[in-house]
């Protein structure tokens, strides 16, 4: 997971499609709560635009979406219909179930590119339950109305608002997402980050921004300038969170800079300890 800043796309589609969802949006503004009617082709509409945004990925674990075939949903971060907590269970509004964020369906903000593993309710082959779906617990208080969502303090991360890093470690080589803080430990749980087959595509990606960084280094030191360029380019795509799984491709290249760095450090001074140069 990677976060994503929200720029919106500057062409007429987009334009477009935001005209109608924010009429869409007011007409829902003043709809009863028994006559709430949410358009599936219109929320629907910006699926490739979305997928466009976070580079062809779902938004949570940064699979490869292919947008002509159905392997991902447009997601709604809160929940446009029914709600439930963590456990599935849910959520009620003192006696009433929760109506469902309705007043966002349309709202790109609250949309997101998934997969079908982080979206969707499914068991692993070794028993572990996970996906989305209407899940989403918040910290204390729930908004029951417009306006109140900014009062929530959400369990489940937001690429467009969060910043992953904060809450989930991907500096490792298994491939394997750790948690930071009770809240990553959450997403990790409920989206099913670590399910079977995402680590060992994670450590492949790893291993390859490892090598590539190393083929840069070694580039620059035999002083071949088109191999300079292929390289740059290959840790640039890493860097803008083009390919899957970046987050673990950005914090190879963090650790080997960070190595060699360190490395040239040592040189300078043992180098400065000879007389060779000042420290």
């Amino acid at each position: 997971m990677i976060h994503i800043e929200p720029i919106p796309p500057d062409n007429q589609q987009w334009k477009d499609w935001i005209k109608d969802a924010t009429e869409a949006r007011e007409r829902l503004a003043r709809t009863s709560l028994g006559s709430v009617k949410i358009d599936e082709d219109l929320y629907k509409a910006p699926r490739v635009t979305l997928l466009e945004l976070f580079h062809n990925k779902c938004a949570y674990c940064e699979s490869v979406i292919i947008a002509d075939q159905h392997l991902g949903d447009v997601e709604h971060y809160r929940p446009k219909g029914r709600v439930t907590d963590e456990d599935g269970k849910l959520v009620f509004i003192g006696e009433r179930p929760h109506p469902g964020y309705y007043w966002l369906a349309y709202d790109w903000l609250n949309l997101l590119p998934a997969c079908i593993g982080c979206n969707r309710p499914g068991q692993s082959p070794s028993g572990v339950v996970s996906g989305k779906w209407d899940k989403f617990p918040v910290a204390a208080f729930r908004a029951a109305k417009p306006g109140e969502e900014e009062r929530e303090e959400p369990v489940i991360l937001n690429p467009w608002r969060d910043n992953p890093n904060e809450h989930l470690s991907f500096d490792n080589e298994l491939g394997v997402i750790a948690a930071k803080t009770p809240r990553g430990e959450a997403n990790i749980r409920i989206l099913g980050l670590n399910r079977e087959g995402l680590p060992e595509l994670r450590r492949s990606v790893y291993d390859t921004a490892q090598l590539h960084y190393s083929k840069f280094i070694e580039a620059i030191q035999e002083k071949r300038p088109d191999e300079v360029e292929k390289y740059k380019g290959l840790i640039a795509r890493h860097q803008l969170g083009i390919g899957p799984y970046t987050a673990f491709a950005r914090a190879a290249l963090l650790k080997r800079d960070r190595e060699f760095v360190a490395e040239l450090e040592r040189l300078r001074k043992a180098v400065g300890v000879m007389g060779g140069l000042p420290n």
